[in-house]
């Protein structure tokens, strides 16, 4: 009989082959890949294996641990025994005698098996309770000298508890390679003392997949605690930090970028009886974003970072980043507001990217060799990464050269202006090729049609001798090739045409030409003429005159 309530991450060995339980019925269970129930007859053993997902490999192999003490915590040492003891005992069915739990672990993987005798001995699962407290134990037993344990078992009777740890090679019931067990084990539970066996089997993973780059993922948000207990005080079961690596990570605490600061402090929530110091104010390295209330936590009473932060601040050796990403500064402070991180960007990026492509344009240069969006053979690039910082950079024949980073847009904008300006021969827009929006050096006035509506736009000539007209007031911009009709302009047929004037052009001038386009029911095709000052300046200087 199997005694206990399935749980994930439960398996059942069946002729000798670990599989994955998905279910216990009365005297069978059913298994992952079999559709009939198996017989409990037919299980040989049952345990409990769970491990979370694989994390990114370090550039670096993982330091041993740093100098120093750690702070005594023997007295929680002795409270998370007897919260194990009392776990068991809760999950024990009705007429037990005695139960006995054992536990392997490495790295973030967890392996339990478990016997309960009532009139005889039973297989068990226990409850996830007792799972999760075991994980807390070996966080808090965690020494840099030995680092975290590897196995404890618990015998529990009518007498007592024996409680039992060791640091062994771990004997898993369902065999596996532990590279990167062992890996992990030491990069979260660093040791000054690691066998040998840990260390050949870490350094063989490390070998295997340091090359695979980690693609950065959202702004995430650092909890200062695990949870609450049932008094609503808080709690944290994390491995103490040495003395050297706690002043560093302190360090790392108060660097980064501020985002939002509040005067005054709070009271201090694991000793309501200290003085009110914690910090109201919020850090950022653009990858993740932590209360400087983890730095005052971390200085009285010695509660670490969670470990995936650890993890990252060790994987930064142990220094902020000099600047953040706006983007990213904007993410962060978005996820603690709630708000919208686009609304948050000091610098809006379309407004850099406007700009430099008006720039690049004015300078006669192509966008045919420059891009916002993808690389550019044989050109140039500018793209904002993942991690919100902005890169330009040069393609030549698929390798990319010359590559800067900025963590703002007007900076990547000025680099990437300047960059193609230093070799502008190499870019020059060709002749027939017409000019986008943003690339007109020439703007119309208000109230004038727009650029988008007119094809084909260049930047021409008006010589000495050529007539334009214009319809309505002479304070607009915009003039046609004398003679054009209204529905060649395409004009709106409703509204008034206005007063018609003819101009001869007395002194050449540059202007941006355009090929209306179709619209308001009009057949379009009128040549435009886009003028760097109002008709009515423009005669008043003698460049034009009214015929």
């Amino acid at each position: 009989m199997i005694l206990g309530t399935h749980i994930w991450g439960t398996y059942c060995a069946v002729g000798g082959e670990p599989r994955l339980m998905t279910e216990l019925l009365d005297g069978a269970v059913r298994v992952d890949g079999s559709p009939d129930p198996i017989p409990v007859e037919q299980v040989t053993a049952v345990f409990f294996d769970q491990e979370d997902d694989a994390h990114p490999v370090r550039p670096q192999f993982p330091a041993p641990a740093a100098f120093g003490q750690v702070p005594d915590r023997a007295a929680l040492q002795r409270d998370l025994v007897g919260a194990l003891q009392d776990a068991v005992a809760a999950a024990l069915p009705e007429g037990w005698r005695e139960a006995q739990v054992n536990c392997t672990a490495l790295g973030t993987r967890i392996e339990i098996t478990a016997t309960v005798t009532t009139d005889e001995q039973h297989q068990w699962i226990p409850a996830q309770e007792v799972v999760d407290a075991l994980r807390r134990l070996r966080n808090v037993e965690y020494r840099p000298e030995t680092g975290a344990w590897t196995s404890a078992r618990l015998a529990i009777n009518g007498d007592g508890a024996d409680y039992r740890t060791g640091h062994d090679a771990p004997q898993w019931t369902r065999a596996g390679e532990d590279r990167r067990g062992s890996y992990d084990e030491l990069r979260f539970f660093p040791c000054t003392t690691a066998p040998d066996w840990l260390l050949e089997a870490a350094w063989r993973h490390h070998a295997n997949n340091r090359g695979n780059s980690d693609q950065p993922g959202p702004v995430r948000m650092v909890q200062v605690f695990d949870g609450r207990d049932a008094d609503d005080r808080p709690v944290a079961h994390r491995p103490a930090l040495p003395w050297a690596e706690k002043q560093m990570v302190l360090d790392y605490l108060f660097g980064g970028e501020i985002l939002l600061s509040a005067p005054g402090t709070s009271p201090d929530e694991v000793d309501p009886q200290r003085p009110p110091e914690v910090p109201k104010q919020f850090h950022t390295d653009g990858a993740w974003v932590w209360p400087l209330a983890m730095a005052y936590y971390l200085e009285a009473h010695d509660i670490a970072p969670p470990r995936d932060f650890l993890e990252h601040i060790r994987r930064n050796g142990h220094r902020p980043p000099e600047a953040v990403a706006e983007r990213a500064a904007a993410e962060a402070k978005a996820l603690v507001l709630g708000a919208d991180a686009d609304t948050l960007e000091n610098v809006p990026p379309a407004e850099a990217i406007e700009l430099a492509g008006a720039i690049i344009g004015a300078m006669g240069m192509s966008r045919r060799f420059y891009s916002f969006e993808q690389p550019v053979e044989g050109g140039w690039a500018m793209l904002r990464e993942l991690d919100g910082w902005w890169s330009v950079f040069c393609v030549d024949n698929g390798e990319v050269k010359n590559k800067s980073r900025f963590p703002e847009p007007f900076g990547a904008a000025a680099h990437l202006v300047g960059a193609m300006a230093l070799t502008r021969d190499l870019f020059l827009r060709a002749p027939d090729e017409p000019l986008a929006d943003f690339e007109c050096p020439i703007r119309p006035l208000p109230g004038e049609p727009p650029l988008d509506a007119y094809d084909d736009k260049f930047l021409v000539d008006l010589r000495a001798g050529d007539e334009v007209d214009r319809f309505g007031d002479p304070a607009g911009n915009t003039v046609f090739v004398a003679g054009t009709t209204l529905p060649q302009r395409s004009a709106p047929p409703q509204q008034p045409a206005g007063e018609y004037r003819r101009y001869r052009v007395v002194t050449a001038l540059r202007a941006v030409s355009g090929v209306a386009k179709p619209d308001f029911g009009q057949v379009g095709g009128g040549t435009a003429f886009v003028l760097p000052a109002d008709v009515q300046s423009l005669v008043a200087e003698g460049v034009l005159a009214e015929v």
